[in-house]
């Protein structure tokens, strides 16, 4: 959100000039201290050239008064802040950064003109909010410092004022981060009455296998069926957006078949190997989550891509399981395969 303001005001109040050629200016409090309610600032930040100067005041080519705002731009406002709002902590923190402060003075024998322009740009990390650009025309007869300070003083609260408003109906909605921030957890349970959820301290059982066994090829003894799912949602917080991912590597009950075997608890242990492998490509897709850098452009198709990745390298895995132990006939390499994966499961840290 971008908004330009251009105010005008005018004053003629009578003042008594001063010869000196400093004109310090103070900062006038505001009447009624403001509570900000959406955000606190959390710094304030002066990008000019000259930490004091705002201007001068120029009579027939030559400057008659320096303006200076005191005791320096960023602690003067800091200063007034602290005595003219309430701000609580915990609201989203916002730097404000006075991006210009600059008044340019002519004074004649019965006249004194100030154009002022006063720029704020309210910051969440380095992602502008919004920027105010403010200017006024000040004439008096004489020189005197009272407009411009009620100028700067009222811009001040003004924009202040119209931040919280805009960010108070904004906040859950307005991203303003490219970086996304996910998190992921592995679910362990699930509501599905036809899933069996990952788990190292409930094995696979015979009686888990409730599919339908004429869907058997050839010699095939067993099939199991099993695969991980994917759900994330995301909410908008102070201007980032937080993403929730939950992985659950699932067994299907209704799917995964299991015929009578003389040695079934050996079969079993075969079948075992498929779902471990399972719970493996799904610890390892939690853990590539946690180490990418996704924005706000790329999280959601990230995400799909990792699923389809993983998903089908745990299919190339079980079908490299099969190939080499000869769906379980081959003991030997049986045997290696499952002290393999009990040993990844268990370094995992996943389960």
């Amino acid at each position: 959100m971008r908004l330009f303001l251009f105010s005008i005001l005018c004053c003629c109040t009578f003042g008594v000039s001063t010869a000196q050629e400093a004109s310090y200016l103070p900062i006038e409090n505001y009447k009624y201290a403001y509570n900000l309610a959406s955000y606190a600032i959390s710094d304030v930040v002066y990008v000019g050239p000259d930490p004091q100067q705002i201007g001068a005041v120029k009579q027939g080519g030559k400057t008659v008064y320096t303006i200076l705002l005191q005791p320096g731009i960023t602690d003067a406002v800091k200063t007034y802040l602290s005595a003219n709002t309430t701000q609580d902590p915990k609201q989203t923190p916002v730097q404000l950064r006075i991006q210009k402060l600059k008044a340019d003075g002519r004074k004649t024998s019965n006249q004194c003109t100030i154009d002022a322009t006063l720029v704020l740009g309210f910051y969440i990390g380095e992602k502008k909010l919004v920027e105010f650009t403010n200017s006024a025309h000040l004439v008096a007869p004489v020189y005197q410092t009272d407009s411009l300070s009620n100028f700067i003083s009222k811009t001040i609260i003004s924009r202040i004022k119209n931040l919280d408003d805009w960010w108070g109906q904004h906040k859950t909605t307005a991203v303003i981060n490219d970086t996304v921030i996910a998190t992921v957890t592995i679910a362990p349970s699930n509501e599905d009455k036809d899933k069996i959820v990952y788990s190292t301290t409930t094995p696979l059982k015979i009686a888990d296998f409730k599919g339908d066994t004429s869907q058997s090829k050839g010699d095939e003894m067993a099939m199991t069926n099993s695969g991980f799912s994917m759900e994330f949602n995301s909410e908008v917080k102070n201007g980032t957006i937080y993403v929730h991912v939950t992985l659950c590597p699932y067994f299907s009950i209704s799917k995964s078949w299991f015929k009578h075997a003389e040695q079934p608890d050996y079969l079993l242990a075969h079948e075992q190997g498929h779902f471990d492998i399972t719970a493996l490509k799904t610890c390892e897709m939690a853990e590539t989550i946690r180490k990418t850098h996704f924005t706000k452009e790329n999280y959601a198709d990230l995400l799909k891509d990792f699923q389809t990745k993983f998903g089908n390298e745990a299919v190339a895995e079980e079908d490299k399981y099969d190939g080499e132990t000869n769906h379980s006939i081959v003991v030997e390499k049986q045997l290696e395969w499952t002290k393999l994966l009990r040993e990844q499961i268990a370094q995992s840290h996943c389960y």
